[in-house]
C-alpha cells in the first residue's frame, strides 16, 4: 500500500493540471487573476483529499479491501497506485513540495501583477 502522501500529490497533481489553463489563458491575457487561481487551489486541495478517502476510511476503521479493488481508481487512481507502489513517502512530500512552491510562487506573482494593476 503506497503512503497517503504519494495519494495525496497525485490528487493535487491531476487537480492542478486540470485548471492551470485557465490561469495561463488569463495571464497571457492580463485579465484578473484572482478566480482561476482561487480555482486551481480549490481543485488541487479538494482532488488531493478525494485521492486520500480510502486511507481516511481505513484508517477510520474501514476496510482495507477499499484500497484493492478496481473501483477505488475513482479515487485518483487509488487503486493503480497502491497496485504498483510500495511506500511512496519521499516522492510523494517531493510532489507536494514542488505543487506547493509552485502554487505559492503563482500566487505571489498575482499579487504583485494585481497591486501593479492598482498603482496604474
Amino acid at each position: 500500500m503506497a503512503h497517503a502522501n504519494l495519494h495525496m500529490a497525485a490528487g493535487m497533481a491531476v487537480g492542478t493540471a486540470l485548471t492551470v489553463w485557465p490561469v495561463a489563458r488569463a495571464w497571457f491575457a492580463r485579465a484578473p487573476l484572482a478566480r482561476p487561481v482561487g480555482r486551481m487551489l480549490v481543485a488541487a486541495y479538494a482532488l488531493g483529499v478525494w485521492a486520500l478517502v480510502p486511507n481516511l476510511v481505513s484508517a477510520a476503521g474501514g476496510p482495507t479491501a477499499l484500497h484493492r479493488g478496481p473501483w477505488a481508481n475513482v479515487f485518483v487512481g487509488h487503486g493503480a497506485i497502491d497496485a504498483r507502489t510500495h511506500g511512496g513517502l519521499l516522492i510523494g512530500e517531493a510532489v507536494m513540495v514542488a505543487l506547493l512552491g509552485v502554487q505559492y510562487a503563482l500566487l505571489v506573482a498575482a499579487l504583485v501583477r494585481a497591486g501593479r494593476r492598482e498603482r496604474r
